[in-house]
């Protein structure tokens, strides 16, 4: 009876051993899973703070956000009743939008371009923003047609923003920024140019004659 009480005792003081043995590995497991989850949230945390911290660059008077990009073509200083019922002198940008982004959105000329540009005149004491102006003529209207228009995926458009300068001889700033950008700053680059070069070549002739007369 005392061998059976014996044998019993430890039978089980050997289950208590290897139950206990069991929860240890079993906890050790767990403990090695959420380790390995929590290094992996991490990463991935971290990738896209890595991400996040890259920013787009101004290359070529081209920046590309998303996949969207936009390339500055050219300007044109037009000088007051140039066109008709132009009051004011103004600037034409022209430039081009190709959707190259995978996010499934519509993408437009000139809601791409008002998010990453704006545009300055460089002032003695400030930079002053610049309004935007709407000129008559079909050119004109076909191409602000166009900046609504979905542009496809791998497709180009292009098109011309108008903006009423303050005068005809400081220099316009078009300052890219990344607008998905909300803390720090978010200033990709500027396109800076001279009103000078920017005339129309009938602009230029006018110059050059009112020139030869004050002589």
């Amino acid at each position: 009876m005392k061998k059976l009480a014996v044998l019993i005792s430890a039978l089980a003081i050997l289950l208590a051993a290897c139950g206990d043995k069991e929860s240890k590995e079993t906890s050790s497991s767990s403990s090695s899973e959420k380790s390995s989850s929590d290094d992996k949230v991490s990463s991935s945390l971290d990738a896209k703070k890595a991400e996040k911290k890259k920013k787009p660059e101004l290359k070529n008077n081209a920046v590309e956000i998303k996949g969207v990009k936009i390339k500055v073509l050219s300007t044109e200083v037009l000088p007051a009743g140039t066109e008709k019922f132009q009051e004011k002198p103004v600037i034409i940008v022209k430039y081009a939008v190709t959707n190259n982004s995978t996010e499934g959105e519509d993408v437009k000329a000139g809601m791409s371009w008002r998010r990453t540009f704006e545009v300055y005149q460089d002032q003695k004491d400030s930079e002053q923003k610049l309004d935007t102006e709407f000129l008559s003529g079909d050119k004109f209207q076909a191409a602000e047609d166009k900046q609504d228009d979905n542009i496809k995926k791998g497709a180009t458009i292009e098109t011309m923003e108008i903006y009423e300068l303050k005068n005809e001889t400081d220099p316009v700033l078009l300052k890219a920024r990344d607008r998905d950008i909300y803390e720090g700053d978010n200033h990709i680059g500027t396109i800076k140019v001279n009103i000078k070069d920017a005339k129309t070549e009938k602009s230029k002739k006018d110059d050059k004659k009112e020139k030869t007369t004050e002589l």
